[in-house]
């Protein structure tokens, strides 16, 4: 091939060299023009000037003396080639010389040849003779339009040998330096600054473009490109083809339109999408992220390459736009819209989940986790973890660590598990559970659930207790405001145990919550050593940071109960607190013996209105200590009064029935938790002391439960279906009606 010629650098906008143009067919010596760039888009003209313009059709006045093989390079990577025969060395004019074209790829290969009458339209190159008799033979070349040159690239003509013999003569023309057609290397290139490349970019200096067909790189074939954007924060957009992208440095953002490609992002920060096809991505320096955003479907993807318990069985790309991608040197992951699984390795990573419901895990290292759309599932694992939930109803686990988990929106769980970790709920109504170490809690708004347990050692804040509550703190319903259990705490064992060993003076603090509330008043801190020990305390506060009032603490917040469970009932190992009381156990009856106790159950009551209990005074009914009942549950009465009145000498008496103001009164406040004894037949039993009935599953007695404690005995009794609901099994004794036990007690001197 001839040696080039740099005809100018409009980078520079100067004249950079000298061509020798011949002036005419009877000189022997060549001129010097000068040919100088003063713009971009001036127009340049002179004798000696050669138009090679792009994006059209045109004729350019070409003689040749004896010119042996000249030759032009032009874009597209095929050399086209004009060949002379019959040529002679005088300076005369010849106008018999033939005039071929031969078309040669970027390594010598012949690829055709045809004369100047026709247009090789697959190169995008021609020619045509006007005629070999006549005075001036023409050649016509036309450009491929996807190869116009950019003002800011260098431009080269490929002359003749100089060692051969002979003339080369040019007409005069002019051009603009946008029009200059550039050879082609197979590279598209960008430039140390921000660039965009993709099948519109322009800016490649030898006028290479992205989709051009111009493949000329050995194993590369059609759209098969070769990207190279070097410096800047680029964006690029592969092609359709299996191309090579080189992102270079700068924190650059790929894009795979199609093809199976080879991506490297270089040096910063970089986003790269593998796109359909089994993509070969290295990250190469910087926290690189691979998306899966436009996947079709659930991606699979595991960077953790050093273990073999993780959830993908080691380092893997499958499914959707993952299927076959193999992944080196990255960092992080972003997903698809469907439900992918997404798992980080021992460094830091960041995981974003997209869309759908999906599965992220951080492994080791201090990772950030972003579930995003969807109802999914976070776990940090080891390290100092980030979590967002993001919209849907989330599953977040911090993991060993310091760890941060947010639900954002959404009704979502987090479990902080190990280390001092910082759990929001946000949004919806949350449950929060902190695990060991001092723990910080904000469910924020909704109705939220805070759990402690007596294994998670700390010293916990909840910040913002009672703020967003949907209901009342006073209305027997836990579900409608924030809700901490401190029963494990707070409860009638440990106040017994307490008052056993002096802790408490029952004549002080006389049930569990009101010890919570003492607990709380002292210094606003539950840090009773006693329950809490020494390594574990709670501090709740409402939001702004003001403290949460011991009256504003109930059951319906903590389901601490207010009222004392422990009603003595006599059995075969003595008195017993009804609490204590399991199946299978001994009671003693009035009419039976001991028998055996079939079924015990609680239900828990708000203690207002005409659910709140009744309270017996001590030796009101011979009761060696105040009993409390509920309303509806029937004491024993006994006598010859009894008799004259009702015809029976002993009767049950509904406990309301009995209230005077005095010695039975009907008490609200706070909680109560009733029992329920149930034995194959209805029977009397001994309470503190005096004689009360046992549960009657009668319709009355069923109604008092709560629909789970009454699925509870329907289970195990099926037989109370039908006609003993109805009442229709008989009681142990008379019940007397309302207006009998008005005059009953009336008569026995109970006003």
């Amino acid at each position: 091939m001839a040696a080039s010629t740099l005809i100018y650098d409009v980078t520079n906008l100067a004249q950079v060299e000298t061509i020798n143009f011949f002036k005419g067919a009877s000189e022997d010596l060549v001129s010097s023009d000068r040919i100088t760039v003063y713009d971009n888009s001036d127009n340049i003209s002179g004798q000696g000037a050669i138009h090679t313009a792009g994006g059209g059709t045109y004729d350019d006045d070409i003689r040749f003396e004896g010119l042996s093989k000249p030759g032009f390079q032009t874009a597209g990577a095929t050399q086209v080639r004009l060949t002379f025969e019959n040529a002679v060395a005088n300076q005369a004019v010849s106008n018999a010389d033939t005039v071929t074209v031969e078309y040669l790829d970027d390594d010598g290969n012949l690829l055709g040849t045809q004369t100047l009458y026709t247009v090789h339209t697959g190169n995008s190159w021609g020619g045509r003779m006007n005629g070999a008799s006549n005075t001036e033979d023409y050649i016509l070349l036309t450009d491929d339009p996807d190869h116009l040159v950019d003002p800011t690239a260098n431009v080269y003509i490929f002359g003749p040998d100089v060692s051969q013999s002979g003339k080369f003569f040019v007409g005069n023309e002019s051009w603009k330096t946008s029009d200059f057609v550039l050879p082609s290397d197979g590279y598209v290139d960008g430039t140390d600054e921000r660039d965009v490349i993709n099948s519109g970019y322009q800016g490649d200096p030898d006028g290479d473009r992205v989709d051009s067909g111009d493949a000329i790189l050995p194993g590369a074939t059609g759209d098969d490109d070769y990207i190279r954007a070097y410096g800047g924060n680029d964006t690029v957009f592969s092609g359709s083809g299996d191309d090579v992208i080189e992102a270079g440095d700068g924190n650059d953002i790929v894009f795979d339109t199609g093809g199976v490609d080879t991506i490297y992002g270089g040096d910063g920060d970089d986003i790269l999408e593998g796109g359909e096809g089994g993509d070969t991505i290295d990250g190469g320096a910087g926290a690189d992220t691979v998306s899966y955003s436009t996947s079709d479907a659930a991606v699979t993807v595991s960077l953790d390459e050093n273990h073999t318990d993780n959830h993908t069985g080691g380092i893997s790309a499958a499914g959707g736009h993952a299927t076959g991608d193999v992944l080196t040197n990255i960092e992080n992951l972003e997903g698809s819209v469907h439900d992918d699984l997404l798992e980080g390795d021992e460094l830091g990573n960041n995981l974003s989940g997209y869309d759908g419901d999906d599965e992220l895990y951080g492994m080791g290292g201090d990772d950030q986790l972003w579930g995003n759309f969807g109802d999914d599932t976070l776990d940090g694992g080891s390290g100092n973890d980030t979590l967002y939930g993001g919209f849907g109803n989330d599953t977040l686990y911090g993991g060993d660590g310091n760890d941060r988990l947010d639900g954002s929106n959404g009704d979502d769980i987090l479990h902080g598990e190990e280390g001092d970790d910082v759990l929001r709920g946000e949004d919806g109504n949350d449950r929060l559970r902190g695990g060991k170490g001092d723990d910080s809690y904000n469910g924020d708004r909704g109705d939220d659930i805070f759990i402690l347990e007596s294994s998670d050692n700390g010293h916990d804040v909840i910040d913002d207790f009672n703020f967003g509550n949907s209901g009342s703190l006073e209305d027997g319903d836990q579900s409608n405001n924030d809700f901490v259990d401190l029963s494990g705490y707070y409860n009638q064992d440990n106040y017994n145990a307490a008052v056993a060993d002096g802790v408490i003076d029952p004549s002080v603090i006389k049930n569990p919550l009101q010890w919570l509330h003492a607990d709380n008043s002292n210094d606003g801190v539950l840090n009773d050593t006693y329950i809490w020990g020494s390594d574990s305390s709670l501090k709740l506060t409402a939001a702004g940071g003001t403290p949460v009032y011991s009256d504003s603490l109930t059951y319906d917040n903590t389901n601490v109960i207010c009222f004392v469970a422990g009603t003595l009932i006599a059995t075969r190992l003595g008195q017993m607190p009804v609490e204590h009381l399991k199946v299978g156990d001994s009671v003693l009856t009035r009419d039976n013996g001991f028998q055996t106790i079939r079924w015990i159950g609680s239900t828990e009551r708000r203690a207002v209105g005409k659910v709140a209990p009744i309270r017996i005074a001590r030796d009101a009914f011979g009761n060696t200590r105040d009993l409390l009942v509920s309303p509806n549950h029937r004491m024993l009465l006994t006598g010859a009064d009894v008799e004259l009145m009702s015809g029976s000498h002993e009767v049950l008496v509904a406990a309301k029935y009995l209230v005077d103001g005095r010695s039975v009164r009907q008490i609200e406040g706070g909680h109560v938790e009733y029992f329920h004894i149930l034995f194959d037949n209805h029977e009397i039993v001994l309470a503190e002391g005096c004689w009360s009935e046992s549960f009657h599953p009668g319709r009355v007695g069923l109604d008092s439960l709560c629909e789970a404690t009454r699925q509870e005995v329907y289970t195990l009794f099926p037989e109370l279906w039908g006609e003993m609901v109805m009442d229709g099994k008989a009681t142990a004794r008379m019940v007397v009606k309302q207006h009998e036990a008005t005059v009953l007690r009336r008569a026995l001197y109970l006003p």
